[in-house]
């Protein structure tokens, strides 16, 4: 009866390092998934920064072209209107005030998708600490199963011995007493 109960408790232990590694490779998994999608929102953010960039660059060159008109119709119409110099420079300080704008806002972007880089490098850091943690714990608990298998055995072996002993019952056995009752 109690070899059945070691059997059995060498059954459930068996399970439960069946149910650990299950579980280890389910957070690999999940790690990997993790992995998988910071690198796709990192593209995203960097398409997105590039296709930001595009069109601010576009919306520059147009409104520099405008400046380039705007000074060529200046030079032509300068002795004759007086007060359009006036209208003009009011323009080009709007013009310089949108390119102002748009370069706070280009550098909020590019400041922004940093951080979001930053962010995402250091997600993916603790996910890998995490993972490698997890690894270490189910390498110790390989080693305690191990160990544990081994007195189990030990055990098995001591108690087969004693029924033998107190039966009589010696095959080619180098013990003549036992070492515990």
């Amino acid at each position: 009866m109690a070899t059945e109960e070691i059997n059995a408790l060498i059954e459930q232990v068996d399970e439960r390092a069946q149910a650990l590694i299950l579980e280890g490779e389910k957070s690999f998994t999940q790690v990997e998934e993790i992995v998988t999608k910071a690198t796709e929102i990192a593209e995203n953010l960097s398409q997105a920064g590039e296709e930001a960039q595009a069109k601010w660059e576009a919306m520059i060159s147009e409104l520099e072209e405008a400046e380039n008109t705007l000074e060529t119709e200046l030079e032509n119409t300068k002795g004759i209107m007086g007060e359009f110099d006036g209208k003009t420079n009011e323009v080009n300080q709007q013009i310089t005030q949108l390119m102002t704008d748009f370069q706070t806002r280009l550098q909020d972007l590019l400041a922004r998708k940093q951080e979001i880089t930053e962010e995402i490098d250091s997600q993916t850091e603790e996910n890998k600490s995490g993972f490698e943690q997890y690894s270490q714990n189910i390498q110790q608990t390989e080693e305690q199963m191990g160990s544990y298998q081994e007195t189990v055995k030990g055990n098995i072996e001591e108690f087969i011995w004693c029924s033998r002993y107190r039966y009589g019952k010696f095959p080619n056995s180098k013990r003549k007493y036992p070492t515990t009752i």
